[in-house]
């Protein structure tokens, strides 16, 4: 178990993020929340959470080493900074050598350094023109965000962006990959710790170098996934994606329905409670991985899903499934690895993950090429006619049903049946409804309307088609 304190200084929504992400981990406990602000919310998240918090002043801080005892009384094996304003002394530092890590709400290492924190890093990348901003995770040193960095997040800025669109960007990515970060750090440092222990073990054994092989080729063999049976895997589905029935080419322009001028560099997405339907009308629901896929356009593994579960012999007429995740399946942190824990949504913006990732560019009135971000996820209702996370009154789910008849098909003992899943893009963004990129803007997580009609679109979106 590895010991985790967290430093704050204001309201504490990372680390709120980070201590449930953490919460049934056995590998990370959150011992201590360490805070330099009396009046800050987050020692009332730490009373809740019922994590121990410590109120220090600058005094304790800077002129003595009672912070330093106390952690390492705790047995403390990393420091996370989570919005704590102060510089780290010295003596801290050299208590805890790259062991000490910080999030900063910028790509450094522009926007970094003494006075650059919050609103004041937004408003400089707004007054500067931006085309990108983001985060940056990071080994703090003795100098304001000059340390290693350890990861990078970026999301585009359009001109009509404010500072405050800017911030709900940047928290976004906040709470999608600091806690994953942290938990990579963490595995990383056990890991180098598990090896050196080899190490000095394999000295004192006899041939200790050869046993160290042994140890090592046996390890790598153990991690690998076991292959399927080909007597269990009866049936695999592929994935395709086209715009007017050719495949899609990435960073290259189309035009939509709208006559809008785009082009996709990204396309991810969930499918869930997936099924098949007999004649008789029974249902055949897919059990692998809980009936839930992920695909992924850059990840070429998850264009394929081969089932590794007996399906029923019988003759079959359709095919269904979730697009996106349901109100069960779509619960935050469900998944703890990337690719998949990338698409998280914001837990102010009503948390789970994104059901759909369509990225890329569009031209705006035919000249103007602004960043295409069609992130479809759980809705908000709004308190008047500004969306402002300080006004959401209640969250929609926009998941929707798939049912894709096919000419009968059979599935037989010991044969492996592919069922094609074609997402045919243009069907997006014009049946039933028109969807003009003009009309709805690049950013659509906040607008609810957007992504109804993105919803009833969706309907009209896939197409299959069955080999054996």
């Amino acid at each position: 178990m590895k010991n985790i304190a967290l430093f704050a200084s204001g309201n504490g929504t990372n680390v709120q993020r980070i201590a449930e992400y953490f919460a049934d981990s056995k590998d990370v406990s959150i011992k201590l929340i360490v805070c330099n602000k009396a009046t800050a919310y987050v020692l009332e998240r730490a009373k809740k959470l019922q994590i121990d918090s410590l109120l220090v002043d600058k005094a304790t801080f800077y002129e003595s080493d009672k912070i330093v005892k106390k952690l390492q009384q705790l047995d403390i094996d990393l420091i996370v900074l989570a919005g704590f304003l102060w510089l780290i002394p010295e003596n801290l530092i050299a208590a805890f050598p790259q062991k000490i890590i910080n999030i900063h709400p910028a790509l450094l290492p522009k926007y970094g350094g003494k006075g650059m924190y919050g609103m004041h890093v937004h408003e400089a990348v707004i007054a500067n023109r931006e085309a990108f901003s983001g985060i940056s995770i990071h080994y703090v040193n003795q100098n304001y965000d000059e340390g290693d960095i350890i990861f990078q997040a970026k999301c585009a800025i359009s001109n009509e962006d404010t500072a405050e669109n800017v911030a709900q960007k940047v928290h976004a990515l906040e709470y999608a990959h600091y806690p994953e970060i942290i938990e990579k750090v963490v595995v990383e440092k056990k890991q180098k710790a598990e090896g050196r222990r080899q190490s000095q073990v394999a000295k004192f054994l006899p041939f200790g170098g050869f046993y160290s092989i042994i140890l090592l080729l046996l390890s790598l063999y153990s991690c690998k996934e076991k292959p399927i049976s080909p007597r269990e895997s009866y049936l695999t589905f592929v994935f395709e994606h086209r715009i007017d029935n050719e495949t899609i080419v990435l960073d290259t322009y189309y035009a939509n329905a709208a006559n809008n001028r785009y082009c996709l560099q990204e396309i991810k997405y969930f499918i869930s409670s997936v099924c098949l339907y007999k004649h008789d009308g029974k249902k055949v629901d897919i059990q692998h991985n809980e009936g839930i896929h992920y695909v992924d356009l850059a990840y070429k593994n998850t264009l394929t899903w081969e089932i590794a579960q007996q399906i029923p012999e019988g003759e079959y007429d359709s095919i269904g499934f979730t697009f996106g995740l349901n109100q069960i399946d779509n619960q935050s942190f469900r998944f703890k690895n990337p690719p998949e824990s990338n698409m998280a949504w914001p837990e102010v913006l009503g948390g789970g993950y994104h059901y759909m990732m369509l990225n890329g560019w569009f031209y705006r009135g035919d000249t103007v090429l602004a960043p295409l971000n069609i992130h479809l996820g759980r809705g908000q209702i709004y308190q008047g006619t500004t969306p402002n996370v300080d006004s959401i009154i209640g969250f929609v789910d926009n998941y929707f049903s798939v049912c894709l008849p096919v000419k009968s098909f059979s599935i037989k003992r010991d044969e492996t049946k592919t069922v094609k899943i074609v997402m045919n893009i243009e069907n997006w963004f014009k049946t039933p409804y028109l969807y003009d990129f003009n009309y709805w803007g690049g950013h659509i997580m906040q607008n609810q309307s957007a992504m109804q009609t993105l919803k009833e679109n969706g309907k009209n979106v896939f197409s299959v088609m069955i080999s054996d």
